[in-house]
C-alpha cells in the first residue's frame, strides 16, 4: 500500500511537489502543477478552478491560487 500523499504532506501552508497553483495576474489565470513550469492559461478563473479542484481531488494533492504575492489554500480538508 502506497503511503497517502496529503498525509505527508502533514499542514503545509506552502504549494509542495505534486500540488496544482492558480496563479493570477491580471486578467490571466495560469494554471500549474509543482514543480513543472509547464502552465496552462485561462481567461476565466472558474475554469482555471474547475481543473484544479478536480486535479487535486483526483490526484489526493492540494490546490492553491498565488494572487498580488499572497498565497492561499483552496483545499480546505482531505479530498476522498
Amino acid at each position: 500500500m502506497q503511503p497517502d500523499p496529503l498525509e505527508s504532506q502533514g499542514s503545509a501552508d506552502q504549494p509542495l511537489d505534486g500540488d496544482v497553483v492558480i496563479t493570477s495576474i491580471g486578467d490571466r489565470h495560469y494554471l500549474s502543477v509543482i514543480p513543472h513550469a509547464h502552465r496552462l492559461s485561462f481567461s476565466k478563473y472558474e475554469d482555471a478552478l474547475e481543473i484544479a479542484m478536480n486535479w487535486a481531488e483526483k490526484m489526493r494533492v492540494r490546490a492553491w491560487r498565488v494572487t498580488d504575492g499572497d498565497t492561499t489554500s483552496l483545499t480546505t480538508h482531505k479530498p476522498s
